[in-house]
């Protein structure tokens, strides 16, 4: 039986100065457990900023309706009518149940491999025990000591992809992950997030394109 992930009920965002901000609106939005969504359109549309107010980097309008539910069964009521969940309550959520894959991979040079991927688990807290296990699984396993600048383009963004999934997020969100890739390393890095899904790594996964 799945569970619902995320649900969103006339969401709304505003961006830039009054009189010249860009607007959206979200009227519903639900994803469940296994799911996996892509997100498509021109660019200015608007995904980015769908994606920030999901994983919870920016904060709707008063009123509509944004929570997420972790595999666990922790319930976040990000926002709902004039509510707004605290800040702390919205970023321990994000940090525990939220992994996300940029565009540029957003390694830190200063550190390898292991240390990257690491990151994300020590500041939430959770487990690091299996970063090595899923880099095997990724392909990356003897890259564990290298340097973020010794690493091809495919091999970073696995290393990225890594670094999203180490606290087994219930959401992984992937803002255009293929972007600066080879048509091969693009379509291995979908296949990856797909399957991540179909194993149980990750509860649900949005990917903008």
């Amino acid at each position: 039986m799945t569970f619902p992930v995320a649900t969103l009920r006339d969401s709304v965002v505003s961006v830039g100065r009054p009189g010249e901000d860009f607007v959206l609106e979200v009227p519903a939005f639900d994803l469940v457990e296994g799911d996996r969504v892509a997100l498509t359109g021109p660019s200015g549309s608007g995904k980015s900023l769908f994606v920030e107010l999901l994983a919870l980097l920016r904060v709707a309008l008063p009123g509509g309706l944004l929570a997420l539910c972790s595999r666990t069964g922790e319930l976040l009521v990000a926002h709902q009518g004039n509510d707004i969940a605290p800040d702390g309550e919205r970023q321990d959520f994000r940090r525990r149940e939220i992994g996300m894959l940029l565009q540029s991979g957003g390694l830190l040079k200063s550190l390898n491999c292991i240390e990257n991927i690491e990151l994300p688990a020590r500041i939430s807290g959770t487990a690091t025990a299996h970063a090595e296990t899923l880099m095997a699984s990724l392909g990356v396993g003897d890259l564990a000591r290298r340097h973020i600048g010794s690493l091809s383009g495919g091999q970073r963004q696995r290393v990225a992809l890594a670094r999203a999934m180490v606290t087994r997020p219930t959401l992984l969100i992937a803002d255009e992950p293929t972007a600066a890739l080879d048509t091969g390393n693009a379509r291995n890095t979908l296949r990856l997030i797909a399957q991540a899904v179909q194993d149980g790594q990750v509860g649900a996964a949005v990917i903008v394109t």
